[in-house]
């Protein structure tokens, strides 16, 4: 899948999570997204993202929780904080891809 078609599948989530009903900023909010899936790849290496991960694919659950709180940093005006605040979050994914990189 490409980076491109990503941020498609996470809009509707990352509206809720920003309480956001209109689409007049849709394309700002792709930006977004598009923008915590690089960073996020950049942080932990390489993960696919899935909105429909289920709750047996740890790397899944941590890798969308981390986006949409990066997608409600961003829009609240906040992004330079996410990175000193979710510190210990982006540690556990990198773990998390780390093991499951292993078993492969």
């Amino acid at each position: 899948m490409s980076l491109k078609n990503e941020p498609i599948q996470y809009l509707p989530m990352a509206k809720d999570r920003i309480n956001v009903t209109f689409s007049h900023r849709d394309e700002d909010i792709k930006r977004m997204i598009a923008e915590a899936m690089v960073k996020i790849r950049a942080w932990v290496g390489q993960i696919d993202f899935d909105p429909e991960s289920d709750v047996s694919d740890t790397v899944g659950i941590l890798a969308n929780e981390m986006l949409l709180d990066y997608v409600r940093y961003k829009w609240n005006g906040s992004g330079q904080y996410f990175m000193q605040e979710h510190r210990p979050a982006i540690l556990t994914l990198q773990m998390e891809v780390a093991k499951r990189d292993k078993k492969k």
